[in-house]
């Protein structure tokens, strides 16, 4: 045994240091699970930093330290905290090493910063400090800051200590990222609401059940209903019945992610009881799973644009009107004059006490003359009065023969011959009398007008797949050149010479097919004639039914 060998001694010194490594060990799994738990709420920038201090205090309790925090964009310095005597202008930039930058893979373009400063060695901040270490705040290779340590003679740096720095830095930089993340989708979350909120146009969002999620501020000064009473409803609350199911395929074709292109017209009703007319462009919204999830619609009111098409539609058709003067008193012409000849030859007959039983044919004209002349008059009356807005069940029949009767002079002038094919069997569409009416008169004087040296006029309607009613009005006119054809439909576009035209008849016919739901097309072949094919949507519960006029299929030469 060596001399002065004590076991005992050992034993307790081996001991002491196993005591102090475990209260060493203890003390580092306090702290770090300290840094978890504050760090899970997420801070502000300041608090994140005393959080770093305490830690760097509670794990090296006599060394100097340099905390330092950046943007990770700009890399400007932020935010620091010191404990020692630093060395003159440090904290004006953050401090690296070379292989830090390898290690952690940070851009190599960094060292162009001018608050970057990277050096070969490991920086030495402090003053009076022999031995320094170092530890970037690094996470997914954005820098967020660094921390220094310095140790003297008296309180010289362990061997370990860059370690527990560096297991202690990557959770800060983890945290400081996390922070951020946070902090940028609350903005962003903030500034898409603001950016719903305030923006110049209408805009609700509602999910899969329709329940309204997003009602922005030009919603509420629209309709006049404030948040409160519109969040968390129904959307059809505040849609009319009538546009419910139109408005409900729609919002069924947009989560099936196949939206119309054209956006849905509607109505809605307003505080004031009134109804405003709005266009909505629908979007599907998805989940992370890539499901839908809502439905936004972000919509123009265009009530104001509506009433300014309904009154030059009012005014064309009081233009149209006086355009059939001419018809109109011949029409009245032929049934005044038998009327008059009839009831002289009969006033100067009574006269002389004799009648015989040719008289009562006589009569029957003179009635039959008076109920023409009857039922002109009031078809002009219901045509040239005020249309209103509100649709009515119609048959489509009725109004061609109306539209035919009223054109009648037109078409005798040009030598038109007619042909008419109506289905007896159609059901009834739901429009407005006067201004289908008008589309018929316009389409029938302009198929006349391509036909000035005679030709053959074509009507005929069917029913057709996906519930509409289809009407084809062709001629055998001059026909439109191809460049026209795409234009025929714009406001004031014509290619009738000065005074034959406005330009308006074919915008309207086009605007009215719209206003009804409905679709027009037109081909036309130069020198051939030009077909228009107009589709309306029907009925599908029918009312009382309307007896069709004029069902059968006849060909008319209409007389002068």
């Amino acid at each position: 045994m060596e001399q002065g060998y004590d076991p005992v001694n050992e034993a307790n010194e081996r001991l002491h240091n196993a005591l102090s490594q475990l209260k060493e060990a203890r003390q580092i799994q306090k702290v770090f699970m300290g840094l978890g738990k504050e760090l899970s709420f997420g801070s502000s920038q300041e608090e994140f930093l005393q959080i770093i201090v305490d830690a760097v205090e509670a794990l090296f309790p006599q060394t100097h330290y340099l905390v330092q925090l950046a943007d990770p964009k700009s890399l400007v310095p932020t935010a620091m905290e010191h404990r020692g005597p630093l060395r003159n202008g440090v904290t004006n930039k953050i401090h690296i090493s070379r292989s830090a930058v390898v290690k952690t893979r940070l851009d190599p373009s960094i060292a162009q910063s001018a608050c970057i400063e990277v050096s070969q060695e490991v920086p030495n901040l402090f003053e009076g400090v022999a031995h320094a270490i170092h530890v970037p705040l690094v996470a997914e290779n954005q820098l967020f800051g660094a921390i220094h340590l310095g140790g003297s003679e008296k309180t010289p740096l362990a061997d370990d200590d860059e370690l527990l720095l560096i297991s202690m830095a990557n959770q800060m930089a983890l945290a400081l990222r996390n922070q951020r993340l946070l902090e940028e989708t609350a903005f962003l979350k903030d500034y898409l609401e603001s950016i719903l909120e305030y923006a110049n146009a209408l805009i609700i969002v509602t999910n899969r059940n329709r329940q309204i999620l997003v009602y922005n501020r030009a919603m509420e000064n629209l309709l006049g209903f404030p948040k409160n009473q519109t969040l968390g409803t129904d959307l059809f609350m505040w849609v009319p019945q009538e546009e419910q199911e139109r408005f409900a395929t729609e919002l069924s074709r947009t989560i099936g992610e196949s939206p119309s292109p054209a956006g849905l017209e509607t109505r809605m009703r307003t505080r004031e009881g009134e109804q405003v007319h709005i266009v909505f462009h629908l979007a599907a919204l998805k989940d992370r799973e890539d499901e839908v999830e809502s439905v936004i619609l972000i919509g123009q009111d265009i009530t104001q644009i509506r009433a300014l098409e309904f009154q030059i539609i009012e005014a064309e058709k009081m233009a149209s009107l006086g355009k059939l003067a001419a018809g109109v008193v011949h029409e009245l012409n032929n049934p005044l004059t038998s009327i008059s000849v009839y009831a002289e030859f009969l006033v100067s007959k009574l006269g002389t006490g004799r009648t015989d039983p040719s008289d009562v044919e006589k009569t029957e004209k003179i009635l039959k003359g008076a109920k023409r002349i009857q039922k002109l008059t009031r078809d002009l009356v219901s045509y040239g009065k005020p249309s209103s807005e509100e649709p009515e069940p119609l048959q489509i029949n009725d109004l061609v023969a109306q539209g035919l009767s009223f054109c009648e002079h037109t078409i005798g002038k040009h030598d038109v011959c007619v042909n008419v094919d109506l289905n007896k069997e159609l059901p009834l569409l739901n429009g407005n009398r006067t201004q289908l009416l008008q589309l018929i008169i316009n389409l029938v004087t302009n198929a006349c007008q391509a036909m000035a040296g005679g030709g053959e006029l074509n009507l005929s309607t069917k029913t057709q797949e996906q519930n509409t009613l289809l009407l084809t009005v062709s001629d055998t006119g001059t026909g439109i050149p191809e460049r026209d054809l795409e234009r025929i439909f714009e406001p004031f576009y014509t290619t009738k010479t000065d005074g034959e035209g406005t330009g308006l008849g074919l915008s309207i016919v086009s605007r009215i097919v719209e206003h009804h739901r409905g679709k027009i097309d037109v081909e036309s072949t130069p020198g051939e004639g030009t077909v228009f094919r107009i589709q309306l949507p029907f009925i599908t519960s029918q009312p009382d039914e309307i007896p069709a006029e004029g069902a059968e299929k006849k060909a008319v030469k209409e007389e002068g």
